[in-house]
């Protein structure tokens, strides 16, 4: 039950991510967002930055969007490298972390 009222905060925090980003995903990207970035981005209990909490995102990026993508890809605190998505692939991980951030820019 606490899971899933996590997972219900987190999706409604999708909606303060803006739409321009999420057009540039594609179903595939969007599914394996749901199935893999939410398992943690949408849980307070992880230590992942959390979608809709724009503090968090200006700090991770700060770092410039080509270390967050090194980050991801590598693994950083808990997040273990691809962060659970063996399926994705580097441009994949750039439209997460841009859908993710609300950030469209090229970076």
């Amino acid at each position: 039950m606490k899971l899933n009222v996590m997972l219900a905060k987190g999706m409604l925090a999708l909606l303060f991510v803006s739409a321009s980003c999420a057009a540039d995903m594609t179903a595939r990207q969007l599914n394996q967002f749901y199935n893999n970035c939410l398992q943690c981005h949408a849980r307070p209990d992880t230590g992942a930055p959390l979608l809709g909490d724009p503090s968090k995102w200006n700090d991770v990026l700060a770092k410039g969007e080509r270390s967050v993508l090194i980050n991801v890809i590598e693994g950083i605190g808990s997040m273990p490298p691809m962060g659970y998505c063996s399926s994705c692939d580097e441009s994949d991980f750039v439209e997460m972390i841009r859908f993710m951030t609300g950030s469209s820019s090229k970076k």
